[in-house]
């Protein structure tokens, strides 16, 4: 069962998360790409709010090891994953519920919490993405001839290695060219690799970019004993499911050596990774995407979700298309190397207003701002609009449903009319929690907006 936290001493906390949580679970909205985890947090001073949060940090710093295995490169980045990723699951950023029924708790060390604690893995790693500490996850296959000293040899050549490497070592996904039709990657009379063909080795092996290229090494010259060995490698992106070509680079390296075949080697090694280095560079490819929505009245919430998106490094811009704020109907183009899936995370993320995605198609999302009107007529008095603010809020924290802080009220005293805003609920959960409730009625539900019937209490 899941359950937000409730401020309580640690001896209590079990008891009051059963009481609490009855029946919530099936309320719980499901978020992309979420995975639970046994979190532990102690509060020292016996706190099992405090030790709940620790726990929430614990489960969301176990999240960011899966997404960055690598140690060195989580050492050097520990201060911005504490800042902007560690830190905020204290107010809950990230977390989507924690199972109140397998929780564990001892008095020990002040109050230790052993709990399975629900994490947006997805969330956090667009955090990670947008900080810099992590680059954007794409499988990536290459096929780079090598010639040294001429002898040519095919793909597997230590220089598709040196490129592949270097690739998983940025964290990227590799995939590895096998199977029929790889032996004809390079033409026998050209030398060259083939490009149609390559592209259809690489959506067999389900890669998202191909790495195409070519590295040579030739003797220069020596210098006393030793050889001059001059390479140069030259490569190209093509993204796999258009065919299109998202990134070029080429780069020169110079090695010296008693032996040939080594300063060859090493020349071909340097010269790979100084193209591969400028080739990534341009990763992931910018594209375009367009987000519609339903249920976004206001400008200003426009310019909300603009402003927070334009944040991302990674965001180029963001530009207004049809809009009929009247009707709730909007959509924009925001061009970003994010891709749908991300930029649908992001989206998600956005502080206010609250945003459900419903759909990823492509390089369009269709979305929905999570908002409900209850419109009041026969009105006497604002502060009946007050209290059932107050009353939802009550209702939905007891079936741990998360409202945003913020509610629109207006009222007009002439027409005895007024209408409540809430932000961070669906139209259903709505009419379930107003179910719950003696002296509100529902009498109609349209879409996002409905008439209720207020009695004295």
């Amino acid at each position: 069962m899941a359950l937000r936290p409730t401020r309580a001493t640690c001896a209590l906390l079990v008891a009051l998360a059963g009481v609490l949580a009855v029946g919530s679970s099936a309320w719980a909205r499901v978020r992309q790409q979420e995975k639970v985890y046994d979190a532990v947090g102690v509060d020292a001073g016996g706190d099992a709010y405090g030790a709940l949060t620790a726990a929430y940090k614990d489960a969301v710093s176990q999240a960011v090891a899966e997404l960055v295995p690598d140690e060195a490169v989580r050492a050097k980045h520990a201060a911005t994953i504490e800042k902007e990723i560690v830190a905020k699951a204290a107010d809950e950023t990230f977390i989507i519920e924690y199972d109140a029924e397998r929780m564990e708790q001892t008095d020990a060390n002040g109050c230790t919490v052993k709990v399975p604690i629900t994490v947006d893995v997805s969330g956090v790693n667009l955090a990670l993405i947008a900080a810099g500490v992590k680059v954007v996850p794409l499988a990536i296959m290459c096929v780079v001839q090598q010639t040294v000293v001429d002898e040519p040899a095919l793909g597997g050549s230590e220089a598709q290695g040196v490129v592949e490497d270097a690739l998983a070592a940025a964290g990227y996904t590799v995939r590895t060219a096998v199977g029929a039709g790889v032996e004809d990657l390079i033409g026998i009379d050209t030398g060259e690799v083939n490009r149609l063909k390559a592209i259809e080795v690489a959506k067999r092996e389900k890669a998202d970019v191909l790495i195409i290229g070519q590295a040579v090494a030739e003797q220069g010259g020596k210098q006393g004993k030793r050889l001059i060995v001059r390479a140069s490698c030259s490569l190209k992106a093509i993204m796999v499911q258009t065919g299109q070509v998202c990134g070029a680079a080429s780069a020169e390296a110079t090695e010296q050596d008693t032996s040939i075949q080594i300063g060859a080697r090493r020349a071909s090694k340097a010269a790979c990774e100084g193209a591969l280095a400028d080739l990534l560079a341009a990763f992931p490819p910018e594209g375009e995407t367009e987000v519609t929505f339903s249920q976004l009245y206001s400008r200003d919430q426009y310019e909300a979700l603009a402003k927070e998106l334009q944040k991302l490094d990674m965001v180029k811009q963001v530009v207004l298309g049809d809009a009929d704020f009247k009707a709730g109907r909007v959509s924009f183009r925001v061009t970003s190397r994010l891709g749908s899936d991300l930029l649908a995370t992001a989206l998600r993320l956005v502080p206010f207003p609250p945003v459900e995605v419903n759909q990823i198609q492509g390089m369009a999302i269709q979305a929905q701002i999570l908002s409900v009107r209850l419109v009041i007529n026969d009105l006497e008095r604002a502060s009946t609009l007050d209290a059932v603010e107050k009353e939802l809020r009550q209702q939905a924290e007891a079936a741990d449903l998360r409202v945003s802080d913020r509610a629109d009220k207006q009222f007009d005293r002439d027409a005895k009319r007024g209408s409540l805003t809430v932000y961070g609920l669906t139209a259903d959960e709505i009419q379930k929690l107003l179910d719950e409730v003696r002296w509100i009625r529902i009498k109609s539900f349209n879409d996002d907006v409905a008439e209720i019937e207020v009695f004295e209490k």
